[in-house]
């Protein structure tokens, strides 16, 4: 019987907000939700500019804003305002687990799925 094992990786958490890629996220998150900015101006009460903003990068919603964009869109602040950490997930035959060909591959894969651009 050959064992193996999961090895789930969990890189660190941004360290803070970047203005341009939370807005992105909120655009993105709001039109994943069927929302247009008209919408969100009258289930919120934000301005239209206001919104705009937002998704530009320009601005942030204040963190009231924040909780209500959470609460319409379904999703967690943390997740709207830096995103989804990444966690890389794979299996490891055990008996090939020090190969030199296994370290190579894990190496890359690694690289690639959590160094490759949101």
């Amino acid at each position: 019987m050959t064992k193996s094992a999961v090895i789930i990786i969990h890189p660190p958490a941004p360290t803070g907000l970047d203005a341009q890629k939370t807005g992105e996220r909120i655009k993105s998150l709001s039109l994943q939700a069927g929302y247009t900015v008209k919408q969100l101006h009258a289930e919120l009460g934000a301005g239209i500019q206001t919104i705009y903003a937002w998704f530009s990068g320009k601005t942030l919603p204040s963190l009231d804003m924040l909780f209500q964009l959470s609460s319409l869109l379904g999703v967690p602040i943390d997740e709207m305002a830096v995103g989804t950490p990444r966690q890389v997930c794979f299996w490891l035959d055990m008996e090939e687990a020090g190969t030199d060909r296994v370290k190579e591959h894990m190496w890359k894969y690694l690289k690639y799925a959590l160094m490759k651009p949101d």
